[in-house]
């Protein structure tokens, strides 16, 4: 059972994971992390693709399933707690404390690996880009490929 101080303590911080108990220290201490969130994003005007990236105050929880907690008020739209944003189960674990949500296309990075996170999701998005000129090739082809049929209906 969590004592009053500690329920002060998540209060003021604004940690409300409920499902784990936490000391006094373990709150300051999860209080005090951070990691960073890189996303990529196109713009619609130039084309070009960038890739943002941000140092937030965040954690990832120990129990099962782990959750990734992030306070931030432009992912989470919360600046007072943290919020969960993420199960680990749903991401692919790159590297030790380096996470990526292939859905979202973000990656939560714990270390201070940031130019690995960055470099890796470089080569991810031109990955992608690549992926994206075969299948506009492919649908160019059917558009040159393509008869126009009359049909007496």
């Amino acid at each position: 059972m969590e004592t009053t101080k500690v329920k002060e303590l998540r209060k003021e911080y604004g940690i409300q994971d409920s499902r784990n108990e936490y000391t006094e220290e373990q709150i300051i201490e999860l209080s005090q992390r951070k990691l960073y969130y890189i996303r990529p994003y196109g713009n619609d005007e130039t084309g070009n693709i960038h890739i943002e990236y941000k140092q937030v105050y965040g954690y990832i929880s120990e129990d099962e399933p782990a959750r990734i907690f992030i306070k931030d008020i432009t992912i989470t739209g919360n600046e007072r707690c943290y919020l969960p944003v993420k199960k680990i189960e749903h991401c692919t674990e790159i590297k030790k404390g380096i996470y990526h949500d292939e859905i979202d296309d973000i990656i939560y990075c714990t270390t201070d690996e940031l130019q690995f996170c960055l470099d890796y999701e470089k080569k991810h998005v031109e990955k992608n880009i690549q992926d994206e000129i075969k299948e506009m090739k492919q649908e160019l082809m059917k558009l040159k490929n393509a008869d126009i049929v009359f049909k007496q209906i």
